[in-house]
């Protein structure tokens, strides 16, 4: 099917047609529930900057081939505007020189799901007689914000790079509301369908399960040693949190505990590593749950630690929803600060996040989306998770901050054995003979 290309923008650059749209096997697919969206990648794409990082807002691609002829920026920011149009010209004015704006944008308009989206290719002067492409997607999404997309280029770039920059914006799915995303409602349709598999005799499979995990870079250029731990499902009343900030309608109703022990390595060269302890419960039927998360920082005699709880009550008539309350504290300087969220439904409990899959066979639905808690940010939020197996032994899994997907690895009897972060990062169940070489041939301390 012939579509003309998004370049055609008052006749700035010759009309090009656009025959096909960027395939799948020549590009990675980029999918961000921070950001709400999901796209196709051009060829030879490497992230080098991530949403989250350092305090960054927004993911940054470049060409990764031997002479990079492009970069691709994509963020959400604040907006007074509410039309396309005028959120268009808004950023532009935000983002390029006043004398190289044209009096009139005349983008071309494209549907995404619903929502109205705006693309505008504008040469503009790059310094030593040279030129710049800019390509720019402006979509007003909701509370003020909207999602922005932009490339840069150079005008002689090739038709083949052209079509991929095009197919990046043609690509776009937004996937922040349920009811603006046909098939983020189809998979938190099989999510609450997954859910309702796990009943209290298949989560009991999982009790008495331990892991010992290791957590490393094969890649990397030190040792790549990052942390090691333990994981361990049993069989526990409420009460065994006693910390939790509100006392429970029914402290001795016993559930899942997962208990995960974690020492992770902060900074090597001055011997400084953190000790973290997640005890997540939840209860049989799933409707409640509990947590308490707890950091210490660990430089010689120095402590520093934080912790975080939370507690999710079920549906009531006075909340139908549900309530889930996330006190977090920092034991150095004595904040403490509260946050009071709704839980969506389909909702993941914390305590499954690592064992969901294990006590489902091949008929439990293969690719799904459930809301959940997201441990990754400094603002308590709740983000959405997504998995899709891509054969019977691997999954890959979108989930808070993270743009690009972890890969699970399970073995023949459908349990997880390893998970390949993106970055390189690799969590494994390993062995502590394993992990104490490892540690003691790069010279980290244990305990």
């Amino acid at each position: 099917m012939n579509h003309p290309t998004l370049r055609a923008q008052a006749m700035i650059l010759p009309l090009i047609l656009v025959t096909t749209l960027l395939a799948a096997t020549d590009s990675a697919q980029f999918i961000s529930d921070e950001l709400g969206l999901t796209l196709n990648l051009p060829p030879h794409a490497e992230m080098v900057r991530r949403a989250g990082d350092e305090g960054e807002s927004s993911y940054l691609f470049r060409d990764g081939s031997a002479a990079p002829n492009w970069s691709l920026r994509i963020d959400s920011a604040a907006t007074t505007a509410t039309e396309t149009d005028a959120c268009l010209r808004e950023i532009l004015e935000s983002r390029v020189h006043p004398d190289h704006l044209p009096k009139t944008l005349n983008p071309v308009h494209l549907n995404l799901g619903g929502r109205d989206a705006g693309v505008l290719w504008l040469p503009v002067p790059a310094g030593d007689g040279k030129e710049a492409l800019l390509g720019w997607m402006v979509a007003p999404q909701a509370l003020g914000r909207c999602l922005v997309i932009g490339v840069v280029t150079t005008p002689d770039a090739s038709p083949a790079l052209m079509e991929a920059l095009d197919g990046v914006f043609m690509s776009v799915e937004l996937l922040d509301l349920a009811e603006g995303s046909t098939e983020l409602k189809k998979d938190y349709a099989a999510g609450e369908k997954a859910l309702k598999l796990l009943t209290e005799d298949t989560l009991r499979s999982l009790v008495g399960t331990t892991h010992t995990i290791r957590i490393h870079n094969p890649s990397a250029s030190d040792h790549g040693e990052l942390g090691y731990g333990t994981i361990e499902v049993t069989e526990a009343p409420k009460s065994v949190l006693q910390t939790i900030p509100r006392p429970s309608s029914n402290p001795d109703e016993t559930g899942l505990l997962v208990t995960t022990h974690l020492r992770l390595v902060g900074d090597a060269e001055s011997q400084t590593y953190i000790d973290r302890v997640q005890r997540c419960w939840v209860s049989w039927d799933l409707s409640n749950e509990a947590w308490v998360d707890t950091a210490t920082e660990r430089q010689g005699d120095h402590r520093t630690s934080t912790s975080e709880i939370g507690v999710r009550e079920p549906a009531s008539t006075s909340m139908p929803r549900g309530q889930l309350l996330v006190v977090r504290e920092n034991g150095d300087h004595g904040i403490r600060s509260s946050s009071t969220l709704v839980p969506m439904a389909p909702w993941l409990p914390r305590a499954l996040r690592w064992h969901v899959w294990d006590p489902l066979d091949q008929s439990a639905p293969r690719r799904t989306a459930w809301n959940t808690w997201d441990d990754s940010t400094a603002t308590p939020r709740i983000t959405i998770r997504r998995d899709r197996w891509t054969s019977p032994q691997t999954c890959a899994s979108w989930s808070g901050i993270n743009g690009l997907p972890t890969i699970l690895d399970f073995d023949g009897r459908g349990h997880w054995k390893q998970a390949n972060r993106p970055g390189g990062t690799v969590i494994e169940r390993s062995d502590r003979e394993t992990i104490n070489k490892a540690w003691n041939r790069a010279g980290l301390r244990l305990r």
